[in-house]
């Protein structure tokens, strides 16, 4: 059997670097080439002044935004947007966590029947809850919190989901943050997902066994999540040979930014309705559609949109650029000058998530990349033996047009993090229409997937699903 075309299979946010940074230096220096103009002076004109609204709850369309969100990397210091767990909060976190398991909690179908009620965390939950609140969803839009006891839970998986899990549920309303396949070919949604080269592997029969697309070790340009409504949270459980630093840079000061180069004609056609498409998954297609049963292949959004008072974002370079739905001159220009913006330095910040590093970032005003990932370990086989590995390839044969088996093993110098998406409770953002049917603010929300809302359908694994079950539940490392 033959690799398919790498586009069979596209990722909206993998591309090409080459071309992509090419792109972004070519509009970057026309916007770029604008004077910027003084802090109350310029749209079309220097003698007009730019208005000033904000914060977030009163802003008023096409001003400059005040606001704690708008913030650029070469304005702040590390101590500003870190905090590190104390002993005592390791502590209470370790003592609840073992608390839990000693009631029998030990896999999947345990722990998703966990209520917050159920974590012991009289110093630590109030604590978290507050950093969420005032410093990422209603503050600066993220967080680097140090110190979650990875090492203490190395030989612990199920102790150290249980743990981190905690602190979703603690935080809000779990949504689900992928969509995924399993052994069957299968699609599910995942409530707790990993993040490690190779998710997106499919496996022949060939010599070798493998085919890696490599969408998933590629640098990732800046973009948001397209499901999430609010939290997102990394846990670094081990890092990247080389590579694989984690980038954020503020959606708010990019608008502002634009405005102050004199660009408004950029934040205007950004922030018009009608006029921009992003492609539906396949999932995301089976899951919605028309009246007539037919699928929609593409649905109607935009990169900016006030509304409620508030600024929200929903961006990604190649989702808008990649469409069939072709863009106008002005269209182009403005999508690749708010990656030419978020690719420089001044703005963007680059972090190496080291092990037990949480990244809590805010979806809605913040966009979020990832470098190159070179990892120190890859085998062409990452299967227990070759019995495993034949009936993964099996599986993949008999149904090659939806199963990808994910392929990936640890030692240590691969990158691996864990993910959760919340909706939470200190967010008062009114959902914008146009990101509404994405967000999915129901009960259990987040992506949608065919069977939604079978909830027995949502997953939570303990490892990611490159293991030889398909399932995510294998005990080796």
């Amino acid at each position: 059997m033959s690799p398919p075309d790498a586009a069979a299979i596209p990722d909206p946010v993998a591309y090409d670097s080459t071309w992509y940074l090419e792109k972004v230096d070519k509009i970057g220096q026309k916007v770029k080439a604008a004077p910027a103009a003084a802090a109350n002076v310029g749209f079309a004109k220097e003698t007009e002044a730019i208005p000033h609204s904000g914060p977030q709850g009163k802003v008023v369309p096409l001003t400059i935004i005040d606001d704690p969100a708008d913030w650029r990397a070469s304005e702040l210091k590390p101590a500003d947007y870190t905090y590190h767990l104390s002993p005592a909060e390791v502590a209470e976190l370790i003592a609840a966590t073992e608390a839990i398991l000693a009631r029998g909690v030990k896999d999947e179908e345990d722990i998703k029947k966990l209520t917050r009620e159920d974590y012991h965390l009289p110093t630590l939950g109030p604590k978290l809850i507050e950093l969420a609140d005032k410093e990422v969803t209603n503050g600066r839009g993220f967080l680097i919190i140090k110190g979650f006891p990875v090492q203490h839970f190395a030989s612990n998986r199920p102790g150290l989901v249980v743990a981190f899990w905690g602190w979703a549920l603690l935080l809000g309303r779990v949504q689900i943050s992928q969509t995924d396949w399993n052994s069957k070919g299968e699609v599910f949604g995942s409530i707790f997902n990993h993040v490690t080269v190779g998710r997106f592997a499919d496996v022949y029969t060939e010599p070798h066994n493998e085919y890696t697309k490599k969408g998933d070790d590629k640098k990732l340009s800046f973009h948001s999540d397209q499901g999430a409504t609010d939290l997102i949270a990394l846990l670094s459980l081990s890092a990247a040979k080389e590579g694989g630093e984690s980038q954020l840079v503020s959606a708010i000061a990019i608008h502002n930014e634009l405005l102050r180069r004199g660009r408004k004609d950029l934040v205007e056609v950004l922030s018009t309705p009608g006029i921009w498409h992003t492609a539906k998954q396949e999932t995301q297609r089976s899951a919605l559609p028309n009246a007539d049963g037919s699928y929609a292949e593409y649905e109607e959004t935009q990169p900016f949109e006030y509304h409620g008072g508030y600024l929200s974002v929903h961006f990604g370079a190649r989702k808008f650029a990649d469409t069939a739905k072709q863009l106008t001159p002005l269209q182009e220009e403005a999508i690749w000058a708010v990656a030419a913006i978020a690719e420089d330095p001044a703005f963007h910040l680059s972090l190496k998530l080291e092990p037990g590093d949480i990244e809590l970032l805010h979806n809605p005003s913040t966009f979020h990349a990832r470098t190159h990932v070179v990892d120190g370990h890859q085998p062409p086989h990452a299967y227990p033996n070759a019995a495993a590995a034949a009936a993964v390839a099996a599986a993949a044969a008999d149904n090659p047009s939806t199963f990808h088996a994910r392929t990936h093993v640890v030692d240590g110098t691969n990158r691996h993090l864990v993910r959760w998406w919340v909706h939470s409770d200190s967010n008062k953002r009114p959902v914008a229409p146009h990101y509404a049917p994405r967000s999915n603010v129901g009960d259990i929300g987040g992506f949608l997937v065919p069977h939604y809302p079978d909830l027995s359908k949502q997953r939570l694994p303990l490892y990611p699903y490159s293991r030889h079950d398909g399932l995510g539940q294998s005990h080796v490392e």
